[in-house]
């Protein structure tokens, strides 16, 4: 065996550029074997991280809820410490943070100095007095102590000192609170605070309803005396730092286990319930685990097919130069193992090298490109899927070499002797080969085309490439052999050799399979990653909506707009806007439509504007501008009243600077001339905006008729313009209120410019309302809420207040933020048709790219401070590590791998076939051929087979992404805008580009070594 084995070792040495050259094909061939499942493994631990990091707390954590309704017969300390023992599972340690607790009463309605005030949840938390910033005071130590946040402070005017009457106890004793300190609502730590912030405050939807306050802190003692109805929570955070791919089934087996319902038993203790979010978040991330994990065997299986194939020319290829060895081994009595040894050994010495030097290479990559592209923290370990890949491509390797060397090693010893060509390949000229490629192929589309992107289906790149070069090589050599039958005879001799050559020798027509693979795959990435990377650049921005977007807290709209609008007064670089979620499918997000062409990232043209006429689309030119008032309003009207006529009551509405109607009580309409007065508070700080005057009969059954001639209207500024639109700048009706009012008065302006009104009705108000907003809310609508609800006569949306609002549709398509749902108005007209306050509102100020950063500061200096921030970068960061785009990246990878085995084994084949070639062309040279015909004829023969197989690929590799990236990237761009699918011609061609110029230079550098080497001397030599 060291004989045989010695005898190896020379053989490699004597051909050491062969050995070389199969050396660095094996080597990346295992590093192609190796690499699919270490990146697949790798990916999925990032996407694991990814999703579980931008997780909303709620979907991945435990939360644990012990209530006093229904279970009186316990204490609050008893609540708690029940719930507090359930969230202890040590099950969660590994994963989960320590659990918050609190005491809670929900929606008590609060009393200052006997008065309500409003609604407020009462809350103690574990460490509260650590983790909120004070503003004044102290924190509550002590029975009867609160704390109350320093807005509530500033709103009612409360000071350090003053009691509140709770409502979470019947004895008044336990039930009033001193207040000892105030507290920064927007500071509280999640991690103390859980899932529920404090800054609580919304304004009542109702006119008449209590305002929702932030939530009011006491201390532990305060609960633990009441009588109320009070929980007690504990809810663990996931640290999604320290959970990777592989800890998955442990982690959701523990968290099933610790929200599993209780069973309730008979003189136990309070009844706990445990919830979390986290299996449906683990099951919402399979299908993109799924697409990785399908990518990676799609890569593998065609790297290691590729690579069995490029092995199998290389040892072929050598067979010439060992042919002869065996031979002689052969007639020295080798025995027929030790002779097989002989014949295969030196490839398989070479694979077994080559397995871990290609192991080590592939995690070098796999980990660096971890590290580049992948979530921070992402697992690179070697996993068993690698180690089997890695075997299966060694074996195959084997199995390849093997049948590479089965000629040398079975055919009698005159016929190794001779320097003779080969015969035609058995895999181009395989009925079986072929049928058995095209049923691959046929099944692969059919998984495409049922919308399916599981391994079968992402190897059709692969299995197209592989048809068509096996038809290639039936097409083949039928030219060739018309081009040798024109060029026989001919002065083109150079032609004549290449055009037998490719006719009549396997090598050539193995070479256009292995290019047509290779390269097909490589047009096949590079157009998909190309194509990703295009819709990406779409995706991002209509996510986003601006180049970047704070979300911010705000009082109110109107208060926003009008900071933005002082932050940024030219309209360049900031624009306000704020979302809502009800009503309408998707919300509703109305922007400063003036200002979104120049400051938007989305793009208009995805609902068929554009950026110059999106503005006056969504905010056309009105018939009156807004009439402002301040701090006062005084009307003179003189009043005609109809016959039959009761009391007519007077109101005016406005609205304040935040966007918010309030109704102002004038006064009963009396005969004659008078002056009808109301102070206006909220007009005082900055100035209102009239909205409309309502005209109600008292009783409202009564009949009311009058004709109002309205000759002049004052502030505490002076006069106030009414009628400075003319006759249009009034119309019947006010659509602002929470009810709206029919038109049923007539209004006008006189010929002393004076406004004249005029109804006669019974049962119902009358008004009128200033037109400076239109009767339709003008909005573009997802396309998919236009297709579902439709927008016809009558259409409508729902307002930021929650208000159902008449709409006019503009068009519909890919909406900011909103995408292909949800509706997008001006954000000034959608609060011109708000009847009370927003609902629950996203505010947000979107910056234009070159945004200069004084404007977020000019608005946290005003008090809108940044709660989160968006950016096209960031989302397009997150996006390049979506399941997709990291797919794609591994057919990337594996193109350039690819590349390099074809590129590879065509130069290695070029020098280890040139010393066989060489014989033919020195008998060509004895009979008196220039050495220019005969460098001519190989670099055709090699630019021929180049551009045939290069040209199929580029085929195939079209074809390929033609089928495959619809599938491949729908399932990520369903509510996007329309998806591109290429093909990407500029980086698809200058890639082929490449490739060619490559293949050229090595048929120049083959060609000149062959005919350099083809010396007429050599056809003495027997053996080399």
């Amino acid at each position: 065996m060291l004989t045989l084995l010695g005898l190896v070792m020379r053989g490699l040495r004597w051909r050491w550029v062969s050995s070389v050259a199969m050396a660095l094909v094996a080597v990346v061939a295992m590093v192609g074997a190796a690499l699919g499942p270490l990146y697949a493994n790798s990916a999925a631990d990032s996407l694991v991280r990814e999703g579980l990091a931008q997780a909303a707390p709620a979907s991945t954590g435990v939360l644990v809820r012990a209530q006093h309704a229904g279970q009186t017969q316990f204490s609050p300390a008893e609540l708690l410490d029940a719930a507090s023992k359930r969230a202890a599972d040590p099950a969660l340690d590994p994963w989960y943070e320590p659990g918050t607790l609190a005491l809670t009463a929900t929606s008590v309605a609060l009393r200052l100095r006997d008065n309500p005030i409003g609604t407020a949840l009462i809350g103690w938390h574990r460490g509260q007095c650590g983790a909120v910033d004070l503003t004044s005071g102290a924190c509550p130590t002590a029975s009867g102590e609160a704390m109350i946040s320093s807005r509530m402070a500033e709103q009612f005017d409360i000071v350090l000192g003053d009691s509140l009457r709770l409502g979470i106890s019947d004895d008044v004793a336990t039930d009033q609170v001193e207040v000892v300190g105030t507290y920064d609502a927007d500071t509280a730590d999640p991690a103390v605070w859980g899932l529920v912030s404090p800054a609580q405050f919304q304004p009542s939807q109702a006119p008449d309803g209590p305002d929702r306050l932030d939530e009011i802190v006491v201390d532990q003692a305060t609960f633990l005396q009441g009588s109320g109805d009070v929980a007690a929570t504990s809810f663990r955070a996931l640290d999604a730092t320290t959970v990777h791919a592989a800890d998955l089934p442990d982690l959701r087996r523990a968290v099933e286990s610790s929200v599993a319902p209780i069973p309730a038993s008979a003189g136990a203790g309070p009844q706990t319930v445990a919830s979390s979010g986290l299996p449906a978040f683990l099951d919402s991330l399979d299908p993109d685990l799924a697409d990785v994990g399908a990518a990676s065997f799609a890569v593998t299986a065609s790297l290691v097919l590729l690579a069995w194939f490029a092995l199998f020319l290389l040892v072929s290829a050598t067979g010439e130069e060992r042919s002869g060895e065996v031979a002689l081994a052969k007639l020295r009595g080798m025995p027929p193992r030790s002779a097989f040894l002989f014949g295969v050994g030196e490839p398989l010495l070479i694979l077994l090298a080559a397995v871990p030097v290609g192991l080590a290479a592939a995690f070098g990559i796999n980990r660096y490109v971890a590290g580049a592209v992948m979530s921070e923290g992402t697992d690179t370990r070697i996993s068993s899927a690698a180690l089997i890949a890695l075997a299966i491509g060694f074996l195959g390797g084997v199995v390849a070499a093997t049948l590479a060397s089965r000629r040398i090693i079975t055919a009698p010893v005159v016929e190794q002797l001779r320097h003779t060509g080969g015969r035609r390949a058995q895999l181009a000229r395989s009925v079986a080969v072929d049928a058995f490629a095209i049923a691959l192929l046929a099944a692969g589309v059919y998984q495409l085309r049922r919308g399916g992107s599981d391994a079968l289906a992402l190897l059709t790149p692969s299995l197209v490439a592989l048809t068509m070069g096996l038809l290639a090589v039936r097409v083949v050599p039928p030219l060739a052999r018309g081009e040798v039958a024109r060029t026989r005879g001919s002065r083109r001799v150079a032609g004549f050799l290449a055009a037998s050559n490719i006719a009549r020798r396997p090598g050539g027509l193995r070479t256009v399979v292995l290019l047509a693979l290779a390269v097909g795959w490589t047009v096949f990435a590079v157009d998909g990653w190309a194509v990703a990377s295009a819709n990406r650049n779409d995706v991002a921005p209509a996510e986003v909506g601006g180049w970047q977007v704070l979300h911010v807290r705000s009082y109110s709209p109107g208060s926003l707009l009008t900071a933005v609008q002082a932050a940024d007064p030219s309209g360049t670089h900031a624009l306000a806007a704020v979302a809502s979620s009800a009503g309408t499918t998707g919300g509703l997000i109305a922007v400063d439509a003036a200002r979104l062409g120049a400051i938007a990232a989305w793009d208009p043209a995805w609902t068929g504007s554009s950026r110059e006429g999106i503005g006056p689309m969504l905010h056309p030119e009105q018939a009156a501008a807004p009439i402002p008032v301040h701090g006062s309003l005084a009307i003179d009207m003189d009043v005609e009243l109809g016959a039959g006529s009761g009391s007519v009551a007077l109101a005016a509405a406005v609205r304040d600077g935040g966007g918010i109607l309030h109704t102002v009580d004038l006064g009963e309409l009396r005969p004659g001339m008078s002056t009808y007065r109301a102070d206006l508070p909220v007009c005082v700080a900055a100035p209102c905006t009239l909205a409309a005057l309502t005209f109600t009969p008292t009783p409202l059954a009564d009949k009311a008729a009058a004709t109002v001639t309205i000759t002049g209207a004052q502030d505490a500024e002076g006069e106030v313009d009414l009628t400075s639109s003319g006759s249009d700048g009034w119309r019947s009706g006010a659509t602002s209120f929470l009810v709206r009012i029919g038109p049923l008065a007539s209004v006008s302006v006189d010929e002393s410019g004076h406004l004249v009104v005029s109804f006669d009705i019974q049962g119902e108000s009358a008004a009128i309302e200033v037109a400076d907003h239109p009767t339709a809310l003008p909005v573009y609508l997802g396309s998919d809420t236009a297709q579902r609800e439709g927008q016809g006569a009558g259409s409508s949306v729902t307002d930021l207040d929650g208000r159902v609002v008449p709409s006019e549709l503009l068009g519909s398509g890919v909406l900011p933020r909103k995408l292909r749902s949800g509706a997008l108005a001006d954000l000034p007209f959608a609060m011109a048709v708000m009847g009370s306050v927003p609902t629950v509102p996203d505010y947000q100020v979107w910056l234009s790219a070159d945004a200069p950063p004084s404007i977020r500061t000019a608005l946290e200096a005003e008090g809108f401070s940044v709660v989160s921030v968006d950016s096209v970068d960031a989302r397009l960061a997150e996006l390049s590590r979506g399941s997709a785009a990291l797919s794609l990246r591994l057919f990337l990878m594996a193109a350039i791998v690819a590349l390099l085995v074809a590129a590879g084994t065509v130069l290695a084949g070029t020098y280890i076939s040139a010393r066989r070639r060489a014989y033919e062309l020195a008998a060509m040279r004895s009979l008196g051929a220039d050495n220019r015909v005969l460098v001519r004829s190989g670099r055709l023969e090699q630019v021929a087979l180049a551009l045939a197989g290069t040209a199929v690929g580029l085929a195939a590799g079209l074809v390929g992404a033609a089928l495959t990236l619809p599938n491949l990237l729908m399932s990520a761009s369903a509510d996007y805008p329309a998806p591109w699918f290429g093909p990407a011609w500029l980086p698809v061609l200058a890639t082929v580009a490449g490739v060619l110029v490559l293949l050229a230079v090595v048929a120049e550098v083959g060609a000149r070594r062959t005919a350099r080497l083809a010396q007429p001397d050599l056809l003495r030599a027997v053996q080399e």
